[in-house]
């Protein structure tokens, strides 16, 4: 069957840069399904985008459908026929529907009853014409973050739809909606080639408009992007700070990029280095340039065009940012009229959240858990702790902070210095939100660990107690993020604390908050040690790689991520060997055999003689404190094995004898036997 290339693009007004590479996934989600249900078969499928225009492009796709033969079932047999064998009235109309007779039937069954049945063949149909309704309807299916009416048209789109191509080979296809019939003719750049562009063919797409000054392909663009930038950083000896997620927003704004470079005045370089980013990246799209490790005077814009009059661009650009810099230049200055002490007192009238108290009352309980938080892990300077806690959200009332909110913290943190506040205090305060997003740095000392643990920790907890528990999907406020944040810097710094105690232990701070929601404390806590504790497998499986196998295994009901890790490694090294199997297979035995007992476990009885049990107790006295201690030093590896070579006696003792014999002493003995063994047990795995 002959295959060609095929393209469809829907011209657009300019769409917003955060939302359009999130639209071309649906976009690309719903054709792969599309061509599915068609059952249209092709080589590869792709999606490009730039702000104008979303395009999808498939390669090798089929002329024609395949002809399928597909088994349709009819009514049940029973009432398929009459009883002189005739077909029913039941049979006649199913088969009338697919144009079959009577000699086309057969039977076949299933675990309910008997059908009859008939091969029914779809023939295949033309590309064309099949694509020409599916992709109007294609269109529909493609995710809209805000999408709005125009002119009198009944669509919805995010931006008004300007123009539609769609070709097979060089065959246009002429699927329609309400605003735009697909041509052979799209668009070029705004500026440069502002005019409609034929397209001789789907293989010629991307070279044709490519001449029309638009790079389709949005890899290309940001690779473009790039190698301008590494040339400019050549040219010039400095270093262009390139920060992906600007870098791809540049990318979604334009569809010809040149890069040039500009400059501000050096008096401007007086400001702290994250006052002087703030308005470069996010009001202006600039990137920030280094010179020596030192912010500098200059900055690299992308202008959506080519060259031409470049000077006068830069000129322009330049112009923009000046009033910019001296915004901050005057919030800065107004700043240092109040000392940090002073700024963090107003927080009494900043809300943290509704119901939830303000920002100071945030920062005593940050306070309070901190310094608990600090005993477990033997940090000992709590006045650090402290004097942290006290400012570390007080740049929040800044006019620098309220104007660039990126900065919140790094500008605290140099307010913070400026006053004298030791280099960790100012380091923890910087680091408090770390990590921002996945994959982002981590806090760097042991203060800005603790700090920012704690503040996620609050912010989990505090929510949850107001009513703003995550629900669903749904998770407005990022907690998941925040507890996974908070996974990964224990980890890294090798906090080994139990988070479902320790939950509990703060539990007290939100008191106030649970009685207004009419929740106990008891539910409260079960549910953020069960919120945690479904993070934790989560944590366990996507970032750190353990299989759902291991983790299933693992016993993580002290959600302590730092043990969780060195259980679920153990569990990789040891899960296919003899030796763990057959041991497991005993544990199995016994969790299943004190499940299904009616008696209630009592304490051992030593006075009760037992000569049949008693090499398995003594194989298991001897090894109990070893195991309780290797346990709780983290040699998780030789507990098990030691709780292994008791699991043959174990396994002897329970082939020749009845585990839970009639003589009641025995049994209640036995009972709570293996109760104390499977607790034990419990700490590292589970059934």
């Amino acid at each position: 069957m002959n295959r060609q290339s095929f393209v469809f693009e829907i011209g657009v007004e300019e769409i917003p840069s955060q939302y359009v590479a999130t639209m071309a996934d649906s976009f690309k989600d719903s054709a792969v399904k599309l061509f599915h249900e068609l059952r249209l078969d092709y080589e590869d499928i792709k999606v490009y985008f730039t702000p104008r225009r979303f395009a999808l492009l498939v390669s090798g796709l089929v002329e024609a459908q395949e002809q399928v033969s597909v088994t349709v079932k009819g009514p049940a047999k029973k009432i398929a026929f009459n009883e002189d064998g005739t077909a029913s009235k039941a049979l006649q109309g199913f088969l009338k529907k697919n144009q079959k007779t009577l000699e086309d039937v057969f039977t076949l069954s299933d675990e309910k009853a008997e059908y009859v049945a008939i091969q029914v063949v779809h023939a295949g149909g033309n590309t064309i014409e099949i694509l020409k309704d599916g992709l109007a309807k294609l269109i529909t299916q493609i995710y809209n973050p805000n999408p709005m009416h125009w002119g009198n048209y009944k669509i919805k789109f995010i931006r008004p739809i300007r123009w539609l191509l769609a070709m097979y080979g060089d065959q246009v296809i002429p699927t329609e909606i309400e605003c735009a019939k697909a041509q052979n003719q799209s668009y070029g750049h705004r500026t440069l080639a502002n005019y409609a562009i034929t397209i001789s063919s789907a293989e010629n797409y991307i070279s044709e408009l490519r001449e029309a000054f638009v790079i389709v392909d949005q890899n290309d663009r940001k690779n473009r992007i790039l190698s301008q930038l590494h040339d400019i950083e050549k040219a010039h000896g400095f270093t262009v700070e390139i920060d992906d997620s600007l870098l791809d927003e540049i990318t979604n704004i334009v569809e010809f990029p040149t890069c040039a470079v500009g400059y501000f005045d050096e008096r401007f370089l007086a400001l702290p280095e994250c006052i002087i980013k703030d308005p470069l990246k996010t009001q202006q799209r600039y990137f920030p340039v280094y010179v020596d490790g030192k912010i500098s005077n200059c900055f690299v814009y992308t202008r959506n065009g080519g060259s031409y009059y470049i000077d006068n661009v830069t000129r322009g650009n330049e112009r923009v940012l000046r009033p910019r810099l001296e915004d901050a230049e005057f919030f800065y200055a107004n700043d240092l009229k109040t000392t940090m002490k002073e700024k963090a007192q107003a927080l009494r009238d900043v809300v943290f959240v509704d119901k939830g108290g303000s920002y100071a009352d945030k920062s005593y309980r940050v306070s309070q858990i901190a310094k608990r938080f600090a005993a477990y892990v033997g940090y000992k300077e709590t006045e650090k702790i402290e004097k942290t806690a006290e400012i570390m959200k007080a740049d929040l009332i800044s006019s620098v902070v309220r104007e660039y909110t990126n900065t919140q913290g790094l500008v605290g943190a140099v307010y913070a210095e400026k006053e004298g506040y030791e280099s960790d205090v100012c380091t923890a305060i910087k680091e408090q939100y770390l990590p921002n997003f996945h994959g982002d740095k981590l806090p760097s000392e042991a203060l800005s660990a603790i700090m920012s643990i704690v503040d996620k920790l609050d912010s989990v907890m505090c929510l949850s107690s107001v009513g703003l528990k995550p629900a669903g999907s749904g998770d407005p406020y990022g907690l998941r993020r925040q507890v996974l944040g908070i996974f990964f810097i224990a980890l890294e710094k090798g906090f080994d604390i139990d988070f479902d105690k320790f939950i509990q232990e703060c539990a007290y701070l939100y008191k106030d908050n649970l009685s207004a929601e009419n929740e106990s404390v008891e539910e409260y806590v079960k549910f953020i040690q069960a919120f945690f504790y479904q993070r934790l497998k989560v944590f366990l499986h996507d970032e750190k790689g353990f299989s759902v196998e291991d983790l299933d295994k693992i016993s993580v009901s002290d959600l302590n991520i730092y043990k969780s890790v060195k259980k679920a490694e153990l569990i990789g090294r040891i899960c296919e060997h003899q030796w763990y199997l057959d041991f497991l297979q005993i544990f199995n035995r016994i969790v299943k055999l004190i499940k299904s007992s009616k008696d209630t476990t009592k304490g051992f009885d030593n006075g009760v003689v037992d000569e049949a049990a008693a090499e398995m107790y003594g194989a298991f006295e001897k090894e109990r404190s070893s195991i309780v201690d290797a346990i709780d030093s983290e040699n998780y590896e030789t507990a098990i094995k030691k709780i292994a070579s008791v699991g043959k006696s174990i396994n002897n003792f329970m082939e020749n004898n009845m585990a839970l014999c009639d003589e009641e002493g025995k049994r209640m003995n036995r009972l709570a036997f293996f109760s104390d063994f499977c607790e034990i047990c419990g700490k590292i795995i589970q059934i």
